[in-house]
């Protein structure tokens, strides 16, 4: 019958050895590929609250009539307030990275709804003429991220955010009216 030898002490350290370092590297390769995961949330994150801005934007100032519009000087910046038919008055500011809107409705109910942007963030309200249009300009650094700055040609998620949204006011109420007129 053969005996069996065991391990040498050497061996064994060795063994442990190796596998610390993949350990370790794998370790590494996680926790890089989570941190690209969040800055890449993040991203998309602020994409999406400037698509859903523009599209509430738009929608507010279609249904608001030109002379219930109003632009006022507030102590956080400046405030647009669009009135509605219904007696709804919405009324859009800017709140250090995010852009507030802030709907009140005739019997005394509010709702509130954020769009986070980035920071450093810059809100302008203008009044364009030929057509009459209300534009929103915004601009934004990107949302810091976790990753440390490589020296890559163009990283989409380092570039500034610059938003410029326009709309025409009340014009929902002219295509409703001019439905109504066509129909017999």
């Amino acid at each position: 019958m053969r005996r069996r030898q065991a391990m040498t002490l050497i061996e064994l350290l060795a063994v442990i050895s190796a596998c610390s370092v993949v350990l370790g590297v794998a370790a590494s390769l996680l926790l890089t590929t989570m941190r690209s995961v969040n800055d890449t949330q993040r991203f998309f994150t602020g994409e999406r609250n400037a698509l859903r801005l523009a599209r509430q934007f738009r929608a507010d100032v279609h249904q608001a009539d030109a002379t219930t519009i109003e632009l006022a000087a507030e102590e956080g910046g400046e405030t647009l307030r669009l009135q509605f038919p219904d007696g709804q008055t919405v009324a859009y500011r800017q709140a250090k990275d995010r852009i507030l809107r802030l709907a009140s409705l005739p019997d005394d109910r509010t709702a509130r709804e954020e769009f986070i942007l980035g920071d450093a963030l810059h809100v302008e309200f203008k009044q364009l003429d030929d057509p009459s249009r209300w534009a929103l300009h915004a601009t934004a650094n990107p949302l810091p991220t976790a990753t440390d700055a490589r020296s890559t040609p163009v990283n989409v998620r380092e570039t500034p955010l610059r938003l410029a949204i326009e709309a025409i006011p009340g014009r929902d109420d002219r295509y409703a009216t001019a439905a109504t007129e066509e129909s017999p």
